[in-house]
C-alpha cells in the first residue's frame, strides 16, 4: 500500500465517522518515504482526538516535534482537533509548533518539470492544494507522461507545515507566472489545480495574463477572493470542474459553476459521489 491507497481507506472511513477503522489502517501502514510522516502523523493526531484519546494525541504530537516536524496555526486549527484543544499539554505543544512555523524560512522554491520520453503533445501546469507540495500533485498526474504530456508542478510559497506549502492570499497568480518564466513559458498549457490551487488556476487562466488552452479544476476552493467575476475576466477559456457530492463546499462549487457558465465560456461540470 502506498500513501494514495492509504488515503482511499482513511478518508472515506473518516467521512463515515468510523475513526477507529481509519486509525487501524494508519497504524498498519508502513511508511516508505520519510516525507510522508508529516501527513500520516497529523492524520493520526486528528483521529486520536476524535476518539477522545487525548493523552495519546499529545504523545504523538510530542514525538513528532522531537523529530523536528511542525504544523502551523492554520493546520492546527483543524476542527478534528477541537476535542484536545483545551488540554494544557496540547496547548504547550501547539505553542512550540506554531513558534517553529513562524520561524520557518524557505530557500529557492522551484517548480518541478518532467518531460515525457517521446514526443511532447502538450503541457499540463499543476497547482497543488493547501498543505501539499508540488510532488504530491505531480505524482497523481504521472500517467499523463505516457500520453505525451510535459508536467510542470508549480510551488506554493507559504510554509504551513514541515515540507508543506500553500499559495499566498494575495499575489498567487504573480508567483505562478514567475515560476512559469523560470521554466521557459510553455506554449498554451492546460492548467489544472486541486482545492486552493484550483482557485489560483482559474483566476490566472481567465485573467488573460497567460495564454492557456484550458483549465481543469478538482474540488476547487475559491477562497476569500472568490471565483472570476465579469469585471476580472479578460479571456474565458474552456473549463472543466470535477467535484465530489460530499464536498463540504459543494453548494458554493455548484453556484460558481453556474456563474462561470453565465459568463459565456464552455464550462463542463462533473459531480461524483
Amino acid at each position: 500500500m502506498d500513501l494514495p491507497e492509504l488515503q482511499r481507506v482513511v478518508f472515506p472511513a473518516h467521512e463515515r465517522g468510523e475513526y477507529g477503522e481509519a486509525l487501524d489502517a494508519i497504524d498498519r501502514y508502513q511508511i516508505k518515504d520519510p516525507d510522508e510522516v508529516v501527513d500520516v502523523a497529523f492524520w493520526r493526531m486528528c483521529l486520536l482526538s476524535l476518539l477522545g484519546r487525548t493523552d495519546e494525541a499529545c504523545a504523538e504530537f510530542a514525538r513528532r516535534l522531537d523529530e523536528g516536524l511542525w504544523w502551523g496555526e492554520r493546520i492546527i486549527a483543524d476542527h478534528d482537533l477541537d476535542a484536545v484543544r483545551d488540554d494544557s499539554e496540547w496547548q504547550r505543544l501547539a505553542a512550540v509548533s506554531i513558534a517553529r512555523a513562524e520561524e520557518a524560512t524557505t530557500g529557492p522554491l522551484e517548480p518541478l518539470d518532467v518531460r515525457p520520453d517521446g514526443e511532447t503533445v502538450g503541457t499540463l501546469v499543476l497547482l497543488h492544494g493547501f498543505g501539499w507540495r508540488p510532488q504530491s500533485i505531480l505524482d497523481r498526474y504521472r500517467p499523463a507522461l505516457g500520453w505525451g504530456y510535459r508536467l510542470v508542478a508549480l510551488h506554493g510559497t507559504v510554509p504551513v507545515a514541515a515540507g508543506r506549502f500553500a499559495w499566498p492570499a494575495e499575489g498567487a497568480e504573480t508567483v505562478a507566472i514567475g515560476q512559469l518564466h523560470q521554466i521557459g513559458d510553455p506554449e498554451r498549457p492546460i492548467f489544472s489545480g486541486f482545492s486552493q490551487g484550483a482557485g489560483v488556476a482559474v483566476r490566472l487562466a481567465w485573467s488573460g495574463r497567460v495564454d492557456t488552452a484550458g483549465v481543469f479544476l478538482v474540488a476547487p476552493a475559491f477562497g476569500p477572493r472568490g471565483a472570476p467575476t465579469p469585471d476580472t475576466v479578460q479571456r474565458p477559456v474552456p473549463t472543466v470542474i470535477l467535484a465530489g457530492s460530499e464536498d463540504r463546499r459543494i453548494d458554493k462549487i455548484r453556484r460558481v459553476s453556474k456563474d462561470l457558465q453565465a459568463l459565456g465560456a464552455p464550462v463542463r461540470y462533473d459531480e461524483r459521489r
